[in-house]
């Protein structure tokens, strides 16, 4: 049995918050239990008194050794002009978001993903349930999608988006097989056996039509087809001298007559 003083609680109330509420008697013998409930009720009761104990608690810092339990969660809200900021801490969630009048965009932390919304509509990052440990290594680089050492499976394309684009730039100095890279000029090149090769098309090596009414110089064929390949080769059968076909070759343009097959 522990003898309690109402006394020295008053002592302690004093001291810790400057009210005193209760008048001082003998010293009383209770249970253990029921001396520590009534010490810890006076307690309470006698801060609680106190007309600034919010404004105490709020402006004060409060080191907190026992478990808070805070059934509705935590909520932070501050607002500056047209935005409002809100941390949010839920069971199973935390939510960060701006609301302005460009509209709502929020980041949510759940259980086993990251949901990131915008305008209405969400993306979801999700891991598939990993069998092993797994890395994901971003590079340090711009782009939709920037993977290495991994296959990238594309969307499929419609009338609005292609599925990929590769956009014009500056070949790599060093040799990569498997690349597959665009010059400056728009031309897609390709490399294996550490060999770049340019990749063919129809616009370089096929077959044009042109309505010219006179012959063509190889300059004229140069300008017009810069980009024509060996084999190329340009249709004139509206010439009134006579229908002709020009080819090009590794030496130049040539020409040859035409007439049509009845």
């Amino acid at each position: 049995m522990k003898t309690f003083s109402v006394k020295s609680i008053n002592n302690q109330l004093a001291n810790e918050t400057g009210n005193v509420n209760l008048p001082v008697e003998n010293p009383i013998n209770k249970t253990d239990e029921y001396a520590e409930n009534l010490a810890s009720s006076i307690k309470f009761l006698s801060v609680k008194g106190n007309e600034n104990f919010w404004e105490y608690i709020k402006s004060n810092d409060q080191n907190i050794t026992g478990d808070w339990n805070f059934t509705k969660g935590i909520k932070v809200q501050k607002s500056l002009g047209d935005y409002t900021y809100t941390a949010q801490l839920l069971e199973g969630l935390l939510s960060l978001q701006v609301n302005s009048i460009y509209g709502l965009i929020r980041t949510q932390y759940e259980m086993g993903l990251i949901r990131f919304i915008s305008n209405g509509f969400s993306t979801t990052l999700q891991p598939i349930s990993p069998t092993k440990y797994n890395y994901i290594l971003l590079p340090d680089k711009s782009g939709v999608v920037a993977l290495t050492n991994d296959f990238i499976i594309t969307p499929v394309g419609t009338a609005d988006n292609p599925p990929i684009i590769i956009p014009n730039g500056i070949l790599t100095t060093i040799l990569q097989n498997g690349a597959i890279e665009r010059d400056e000029s728009g031309q897609l090149w390709e490399t294996h056996n550490n060999v770049r090769s340019r990749l063919l098309s129809t616009a370089n090596i096929g077959v044009v039509n042109n309505s010219t009414t006179t012959t063509l110089s190889s300059a004229t064929l140069n300008s017009t087809y810069p980009e024509a390949l060996i084999g190329f080769r340009v249709h004139c059968l509206l010439i009134s001298t006579g229908s002709l076909i020009y080819e090009k070759t590794n030496t130049g343009w040539v020409q040859y007559a035409s007439t049509v097959v009845e």
